[in-house]
This record gives structure tokens, C-alpha cells and sequence, in this order.
């Protein structure tokens, strides 16, 4: 078991993992595309949802779990944090906000 002072540490280094993924998912998606979105208000909220994940958010497998809308504008955190856990991979994430033709 980690001292809360290094669980603290091992947080806040995941939370800037996330920031700086996510930040890179908009800038490539607005490089070509102009798709990628609004990278400050994740940026602002990080922490809150990174405390939530961490501390109170709780999903179920065969049982009822929280269910959680994220506003559209802070997708890109909660998509980096889903590659960071392996829920979403490379292909996915550099696919980001190209699931229908821009056409």
C-alpha cells in the first residue's frame, strides 16, 4: 500500500499524462480537419474528474453502476484517459471525432 502523500504524486503524474495526450488528440484533429474541439475546459476540470475517477465513480459489470455524462467539449480527456486504461487504442484515438464524413 502506498503512503497517500505517493498515491497523491502517482494522481497528479496520470493527470498531466492525460492533459498533454489530450491536448495532442485536439491539436492533430484541428491540423487537418478542424474536429478536435476545445482542450481548456478539460484542461480546467481535470482534477474534479480525476478525483471522481479515482475516489468516487464507480462502474458494475453484472450490477448497477454510475452512469455519467460528460459535456462534449471535455471528451478529449476522457478519451485520453480511456487510451491511458486501455479502453480505447491507437487506431481509436487517432481517429478522434472522424467517425462520420465531414463531407
Amino acid at each position: 500500500m502506498l503512503p497517500e502523500d505517493k498515491k497523491r504524486d502517482f494522481e497528479e503524474k496520470i493527470r498531466h499524462f492525460i492533459r498533454w495526450n489530450s491536448l495532442l488528440m485536439v491539436l492533430k484533429a484541428n491540423k487537418d480537419d478542424d474536429l478536435g474541439g476545445h482542450i481548456s475546459t478539460y484542461s480546467s476540470a481535470a482534477t474534479l474528474y480525476e478525483v471522481g475517477f479515482n475516489h468516487f465513480f464507480r462502474g458494475a459489470d453484472k450490477k448497477l453502476g454510475d452512469l455519467i455524462y460528460f459535456q462534449g467539449h471535455s471528451s478529449p480527456g476522457i478519451y485520453a484517459r480511456s487510451f491511458l486504461e486501455g479502453r480505447l487504442n491507437k487506431d481509436q484515438i487517432e481517429n478522434f471525432r472522424k467517425e462520420i464524413s465531414t463531407h
